[in-house]
């Protein structure tokens, strides 16, 4: 009896999102938005790709991983005693890596706590141009953040259930799956960032590095603590557009303007935030 209260639970769940999904399928959910400081323009922008640098979810953010260790892993482990899994505290047979985005085009949240306070920009990426990715094989993911405040149990094991029901997770554990849903439950103090998580998983590590134009993929050892990051490569169409801050100098945006029609990128999407403009959040 409990196991088909528990299978109608996630079944209501995924009903509900799934009409939320489709009811919010407008053109503004066709972009991303990435916001980071000016020194890392050149990293990611060049001629013949996008390189984004992905961290490995342990050490992704370690007030994050704190959070959700202490407060959605037990919902974790009641989902999986709910539907009469086996639990292992540290499954994750895979190793997730995170890039974030925002669904915000000009959050003031956003260009204070990652681009510098207006000294740094913002891309405008295709949702769906990033999920063609041009190196990796493995399964990657655009997972909607949810944010709970900590003590509600309730909520987090709903959220967890929807991300776990409405995403196609199907060569994985059903544990690692469960588990992985936690990685897009954040406390609600981030809220205003409308954040979607990127996750490649990947069965290996290594390191993507690009050398005279040449894409080079040198594997980790596992063992040397460098392995936290990973260099994830994306169509260079995936880009729609990059606006600098309304703080970055006339010279350095020139500079930055330059180097970027140098790599191929039309003029006509790359723009300055106007001084009299004012975020929408």
């Amino acid at each position: 009896m409990e196991i088909q209260e528990s299978k109608e639970k996630i079944q209501a769940l995924y009903d509900e999102l799934k009409k939320e999904v489709d009811g919010n399928n407008t053109h503004a959910n066709d972009f991303l938005y990435h916001y980071t400081e000016l020194q890392y323009l050149k990293q990611i922008v060049n001629p013949d790709n996008i390189c984004m640098k992905a961290t490995y979810y342990k050490k992704y953010n370690q007030n994050d991983y704190k959070w959700i260790k202490t407060y959605a892993e037990p919902i974790v482990e009641k989902i999986c005693k709910q539907l009469k899994l086996e639990y292992d505290p540290d499954c994750l047979s895979y190793s997730p890596y995170i890039i974030s985005f925002s669904t915000e085009p000009d959050s003031k949240n956003m260009w204070d706590s990652f681009a510098s306070k207006g000294k740094g920009l913002v891309l405008k990426f295709k949702r769906e141009a990033l999920l063609q990715n041009a190196h990796y094989s493995n399964a990657e993911l655009m997972i909607p953040c949810s944010y709970v405040k900590a003590k509600d149990a309730s909520k987090i094991e709903e959220d967890i259930l929807k991300i776990y029901k409405s995403r196609d997770l199907g060569m994985y554990p059903e544990q690692d799956k469960i588990a992985f849903a936690a990685i897009g439950i954040l406390p609600k103090r981030y809220c205003k960032q409308n954040e979607v998580r990127y996750v490649k998983l990947c069965q290996w590590v290594s390191t993507v590095r690009i050398v005279d134009g040449e894409i080079r993929v040198e594997p980790h050892d596992v063992q040397k603590a460098d392995w936290d990051k990973e260099r994830i490569i994306f169509p260079k169409d995936a880009l729609a557009g990059i606006t600098f801050g309304k703080r970055v100098s006339r010279e350095k945006y020139n500079e930055g303007v330059e180097y970027l029609i140098g790599c191929g990128i039309p003029k006509e999407i790359i723009s300055k935030k106007g001084d009299d403009a004012t975020p929408t959040t």
